[in-house]
């Protein structure tokens, strides 16, 4: 078997057990500094094999910039990948899917960045963020939490959106400071669109604290419906009707 840990191929970026990457590449037209930088718009695919990838940015602002989309996708089950950005942990300037890898970003100040309408697409892995600020920022695109498991601490915003779907999946998201913009922020202040799959049901609490959240009067979900929540916590989870 072919042996590498960083592997490029002009379409697809493989990482595999990689242990640290502190900088991959260098700096961008505006003088932010990356650990994987990929300019243009030609979608960027990491590939991440194993339990151990580790990009841990020193001295650098953020985690992974690009000009397109990004799509992660796990080589194998369970494969994960860890930034740790005191900056932003990732940014496109396209869509952002996440198919079955697991992505964790720690310590940033913002946790994922759309510049753009593109959409953000959590459908099959994980994804974890904990971000000093607002873990996704991303005011002209849709969310879809379509099937992810999704872990959100955040200290002012958990997802700043256009709007946002929900169809599946467990999604928690705790905004810290009692003071904060809370767990959804929509430019427009649209409500969030559930509709759940056929023979499921989502069960929805909220409330100011985890400690004090309730399930919420329109839950359990069985059908297509749009619900606003000013809320600091929020928890969701498809479950067999």
């Amino acid at each position: 078997e072919e042996y590498y840990d960083i592997r490029w191929d002009g379409e697809t970026l493989t990482l595999r057990d990689i242990s640290q990457i502190t900088r991959f590449s260098s700096n961008d037209p505006n003088g932010q500094t990356a650990a994987i930088y990929f300019p243009g718009e030609t979608p960027l695919t990491i590939e991440v094999e194993g339990l151990s990838n580790q990009i841990k940015i020193s001295g650098a602002e953020n985690g992974i910039v690009a000009g397109g989309d990004i799509i992660f996708k796990a080589r194998t089950p369970g494969s994960r990948v860890q930034l740790s950005s005191s900056g932003i942990g990732i940014q496109t300037g396209g869509s952002l899917t996440i198919s079955d890898a697991d992505v964790y970003v720690y310590n940033a100040d913002r946790g994922i960045v759309v510049e753009g309408d593109g959409e953000i697409n959590l459908d099959g892995g994980s994804l974890l963020i904990n971000a000093g600020d607002t873990a996704i920022e991303a005011p002209d695109s849709i969310v879809d939490f379509n099937g992810s498991s999704v872990q959100i601490w955040a200290g002012d915003t958990g997802v700043h959106a256009a709007f946002a779907s929900i169809s599946g999946g467990e999604i928690t998201i705790i905004v810290e400071n009692e003071d904060g913009t809370g767990a959804f922020d929509f430019t427009n202040g649209d409500p969030i669109t559930f509709y759940p799959d056929t023979r499921k049901m989502i069960v929805v609490e909220t409330g100011s604290s985890q400690q004090d959240a309730v399930e919420s009067a329109s839950s359990p979900i069985t059908g297509t419906i749009s619900l606003e929540f000013d809320v600091l916590y929020f928890h969701s989870a498809e479950e067999n009707i």
